[in-house]
């Protein structure tokens, strides 16, 4: 919790920059399109996207890769070359549908920065937005007391083949060093000026 004029504010429903954490949806969304396939061959080069050059997080870049590893390696310039042939309006608008309404600099309207965390998004909505990889594509509402007589609102986001393939490349990502191997599928983000890690 933190404490601001207005009281106590839940920090689950705070706007953050979720950085790679929406990457999947951008993959997904690329996969619904038939704009790309997980071993379809994807560059990993420096690219000027109308003066907008986004880096890779280690500042080195791979070549010319599988999508699978793009997602898998959460490269950055990929990731944009995608959300470029998709939209980030299409995101946009995808995630709004589960929930996870981006909160974007100055209201305006969404850019390719969008796909690397330049845009805020809360926790309970990203969280929402991630049961569509467990849920057949169906985002679920987060319910923090789950009343087993009522089924909570789902909202569909992918096709269910863009999120089957979206949850196989996850889930194909080794655990941190030490971490137990439990088969999960995950994704990381790390927000612009480092300050959050999601």
């Amino acid at each position: 919790l933190d404490e601001s004029r207005s009281g106590w504010v839940d920090m689950a429903d705070v706007p953050r920059s979720p950085g790679s954490a929406l990457k999947p949806f951008i993959y997904g969304l690329a996969f619904e399109q038939g704009i790309a396939a997980p071993e379809t061959i994807i560059s990993d080069r420096p690219a000027d996207f109308g003066g907008y050059r986004p880096t890779n997080f280690d500042m080195d870049y791979k070549g010319d890769v599988t999508v699978r590893e793009a997602l898998q390696w959460s490269l950055n310039v990929p990731a944009v070359r995608l959300l470029d042939a998709v939209g980030p309006m299409r995101l946009s608008s995808r995630l709004r549908r589960a929930g996870a309404r981006l909160v974007l600099p100055d209201g305006g309207a969404p850019g390719l920065a969008v796909g690397l965390g330049g845009a805020g998004v809360t926790l309970t909505g990203l969280a929402q937005a991630y049961t569509a990889f467990a849920n057949q594509a169906e985002s679920a509402a987060a319910r923090f007391i789950l009343d087993r007589s009522e089924r909570p609102r789902r909202s569909r986001i992918l096709e269910p083949s863009a999120a089957w393939q979206v949850g196989g490349i996850l889930s194909g990502i080794a655990p941190p060093v030490g971490a137990a191997q439990l088969g999960l599928a995950y994704k990381t983000g790390t927000s612009y000026g480092y300050r959050d890690a999601w």
